[in-house]
């Protein structure tokens, strides 16, 4: 699709004062006739680790103007949808703009964090955008497939067609899950923009990327994302998933789990934490994907081809092996979700609704009131909450511990419902089978698991009017005790009531303290006695959150390690996001690769550099820092050291190459009004260091040099890069067009060549036609060209149709067409002119009625015939 735009200089300039004036308080998104380029867009974002806290970005309402996205020119408008932009992304939805503003800072909070999981952000990110689609239900989100081509509608909540690059999601019930499958399928999406295809990685990777950065908590009061979240409690539970997994398939390898043709969500979520959380692993993990990508075979190849490609780059694969078997045992879990289903908003958790065949809902917390708290990395980790005035400070593994909760009531349903703190939880047998899901239950028979079951001492706050001591489980009588009327009216009083409860566990007896606020503090204590062998048990066993019938939000303060992080995070300060937070993190992949290129050949300096570097990298920032003065002093030696090495080992270009990062890469552009497509030849510097150099490019057709550029000199600043333009042939036919950079290049007082060879660009796992009609003596000649997917079998059939039928013998022509992977076949007919037919105006319509890869797909072009 071309569109053309002719501007009203003061009209521009206020629809830019517009964008640069939208911030996320805004309630309004202003609409737009113009799609405004990705550079005219902001995004105000802190990214510390794994969180960004968004202070601030633009979106632009652009109604049924088509954004240029990676899915090119194959989505379309759906009626009542309209098209919003941001920065990066481009949503197709027919949501309530508040909606759209949620989904879209969602994705450019989590944009940062998939640009860290790929390596790059995808080419050409300046001028082309990510599209997605969202739907308030599966039928809308089926009609806005069908609107792009496709002859189905997602499965599941979500679905990434690898045909044109774009997510399809539809709002569940639950809240999380709205948020969590936009951000997964956003990530397959972003995949494909990065690699044109995601079956060149084992499903392990694919989806355990996904599911691991859609593992997320979001604080919606203060725009705080955090995704890659290890230890979390709401219903989506990986960790739980992963484990049962693992042992019902029989503790499975990394290696079975790489060659299984199907997957498993949960164990794929834990071999990527396994992985991307290791000092190691983690730099071996991106050599594997870049090397996987760099390949692009067909899903079926990529398996077998994937496990010798880990083997090679992690080198001691029996280690690793046993090390995940390690790492599975030791997984230190911090929650247990009995029964729900829970949402999760920053620090804060509410029952969705009270499912009553499965008990009262709840969620564990496996912490004992008498053991002293720690941190450890990836144990709760996610942001803590700031402290509460209406609770005392949470204290455990002393003398008498002190826990509590802090509870945002909905006003309107202040008297409704109860929520509370359990103690001296014993899981029945089935609990500790971790509430097994038995997803072969048959509709209507009873669960096998009832949360009620397990041992509890319960203080709950009911009908926020009454506080209840229930030790029955225990052999204690039940309590109540009515709020102070006083009490109550300060809570009802209150625009959004606010209650904090604090529980001391004493030497003799259980004390409950509740407190809000009005003019000034209101409290409320009570106590019941404790006997010693019920006390012992609230001391040595875990507690739980609870609640039932009421949204009500719950915070806990349990005392719970994360302030003894030795290294507090400040959510305001720019801080790296891989696993360690190193500033030096891309940089030592590339040693770790440098190694890897040249394994017993690698210089002395360049494997004890390495190792130092990898002994600190997750010791904090102090030990960081002094890596990172090292690894300034030592980058020239290295850089000598496999300078030297050039003319013996056949292998030192490439690992010199690989150590100072520099690479070229092409990215496409649209198309030009000829057909032509212009493309940027990148070449990116990564390093701290500068470079120069000069370059030129060879260009290619059948084989054939057809083109030789001239050399251009370039000077590329450190984190920097240059760019030389070219305006491509157009590939509208079945020519083999290829391009040859060749670049010579000074780094770190050292001289290298860089060859990069490039094809035309492929239309990213997708299918297009390009046809040629026209009348030679008395037929009518047609030809459309059709390109294979990426990988899988794909049959279909070919109809041709000429517009009206009686101008020829044969109106339509059906073939059977069967196209291998990345094949491009090109189909040609004639049709025969009936005699004697006064010739006028007509067309031809060709269309493929194909199934790729088991995607059921319709393509489909009309010619236009001008008869003079």
């Amino acid at each position: 699709m071309k569109t053309k735009f002719f501007f009203n200089l003061p009209l521009l300039v206020l629809l830019l004062l517009s964008c640069q004036s939208q911030q996320v308080k805004q309630e309004h998104i202003p609409f737009s006739n113009r799609i405004p380029e990705p550079s005219e867009m902001s995004v105000n974002e802190v990214v510390t680790g794994r969180v960004t806290t968004l202070k601030g970005m633009d979106i632009l309402n652009v109604g049924k103007n088509i954004p240029f996205t990676y899915s090119l020119d194959k989505v379309s408008n759906t009626p009542g949808y309209n098209w919003y932009v941001s920065k990066h992304f481009a949503m197709k939805t027919n949501f309530t703009e508040d909606k759209v503003r949620l989904y879209l800072e969602l994705l450019e909070m989590a944009y940062p964090h998939y640009v860290e999981l790929f390596g790059v952000e995808p080419p050409n990110i300046e001028n082309q955008r990510i599209a997605a689609v969202y739907s308030p239900t599966r039928y809308d989100a089926s009609i806005a497939m069908m609107d792009d081509g496709f002859k189905r509608g997602p499965y599941g909540g979500g679905e990434t067609m690898w045909y044109n690059k774009v997510g399809y999601n539809f709002q569940s019930s639950r809240e999380h899950h709205q948020r969590y499958i936009v951000i997964h399928e956003t990530c397959h999406a972003f995949q494909m923009a990065v690699m044109d295809y995601t079956g060149f990685l084992p499903y392990w990777f694919v989806e355990g990327t996904a599911d691991a950065i859609a593992h997320h908590v979001y604080d919606p009061k203060k725009k705080r994302l955090n995704v890659m979240v290890f230890d979390r409690g709401c219903t989506m539970d990986y960790i739980r998933r992963g484990l049962e997994e693992y042992e019902a398939d029989g503790r499975p390898s990394i290696k079975d789990k790489t060659l299984d043709a199907s997957f498993k969500r949960g164990i794929s979520f834990l071999i990527i934490h396994f992985m991307m959380d290791h000092p190691l692993y983690s730099h071996q993990f991106k050599i594997f994907r870049d090397e996987m990508a760099k390949l692009r075979l067909t899903r079926e190849k990529a398996r077998v081809k994937s496990v010798e490609i880990l083997q090679s780059v992690f080198g001691d694969w029996e280690q690793v092996e046993r090390d995940f078997i390690d790492y599975m045992a030791k997984i230190d879990k911090s929650f247990n979700v009995a029964g729900g289903p829970w949402e999760q908003e920053g620090n804060a958790y509410f029952v969705r609704h009270n499912n009553s065949d499965q008990g009262c809902p709840r969620i564990d917390f496996l912490f004992k009131p008498e053991d002293k708290p720690y941190y450890k990395p990836f144990k709760m980790d996610q942001p803590m909450p700031d402290p509460c005035h209406l609770i005392d400070p949470a204290t455990r593994g002393v003398e008498e511990p002190v826990v509590g909760l802090h509870i945002e009531y909905l006003k309107d349903h202040l008297h409704r419902g109860k929520v509370g703190l359990g103690l001296g939880l014993n899981m029945s047998a089935l609990s500790k089978q971790n509430w097994l899901h038995d997803k072969k239950r048959k509709k209507g028979e009873e669960k096998r698991y009832n949360p009620d079951d397990d041992i509890l001492y319960e203080i709950m706050i009911e009908k926020g009017n009454t506080l209840v001591f229930d030790g029955s489980d225990f052999g204690e009588e039940r309590l109540s005790y009515s709020l102070p009327e006083d009490f109550i009216q300060t809570l009802e009083s209150q625009k959004a009531p606010e209650l904090g409860l604090t529980v001391t566990i004493h030497q003799n007896n259980l004390e409950a303290k509740l407190q809000t606020m009005g003019a000034e503090p209101v409290y409320f204590i009570q106590s019941v006695p404790l006997t010693n062998s019920v006390r012992e048990k609230l001391m040595s066993r875990s507690m739980a959150v609870l609640a039932e019938d009421a949204q009500h939000h719950i915070k806990p303060y349990f005392d719970d390690g994360r302030d003894l992080n030795p290294n507090p995070p400040n959510y305001d300060q720019e801080v790296p996001n891989n696993a360690f937070q190193n500033p030096m993190d891309k940089e030592m992949t590339r040693l770790v690769n440098s190694v890897y290129i040249l394994r017993e050949d690698a210089p002395e300096s360049l494997t004890r550099l390495t190792r130092r570097l990898l002994q600190v990298s997750d010791k904090g920032p102090d030990k960081i820092n002094e890596g990172l003065i090292l690894l300034q002093k030592e980058r020239a030696n290295v850089a000598a050291d496999l300078a030297a090495l050039l003319e013996t080992s056949p292998k030192a270009l490439q690992a010199l190459q690989a150590f100072a990062g520099v690479n070229v890469r092409f990215e496409w552009d649209k198309k030009q009004d000829d057909g032509r497509r212009p493309v940027n030849i990148v070449l990116t510097n990564p390093s701290d260091l500068p470079l120069k150099g000069t370059m030129h490019l060879d260009v290619f057709i059948n084989g054939e040099t057809v083109e030789k550029t001239e050399s251009q000199m370039f000077s590329v600043q450190s984190k920097s890069r240059h760019i030389m333009h070219y305006i491509a042939p157009p590939y509208n036919d079945d020519r083999v067009i290829n391009y040859t950079v060749d670049a010579d290049i000074q780094w770190a007082d050292q001289s290298f060549q860089l060859v990069h060879e490039d094809q035309d660009s492929f239309p990213w796992s997708s299918m297009k036609i390009v046809q040629q009609a026209r009348i030679e003596n008395d037929d009518i000649k047609i030809a459309a060209l059709l390109r294979g997917p990426f990988s899988g079998e794909s049959k279909g059939t070919l109809i041709i149709e000429v517009m009206p039928a009686n101008l020829v013998e044969q109106g339509v022509i059906q073939e059977d067409v069967v196209i291998n992977p990345l094949e491009v076949k090109k189909f040609e007919h004639s049709l025969k002119i009936k005699e004697g037919v006064q010739l006028s105006d007509f067309a031809v319509d060709v269309r493929f009625d194909m199934e790729f890869e088991g995607e059921p797909v319709l393509l489909q072009e009309r010619c236009f015939i001008h008869v003079e």
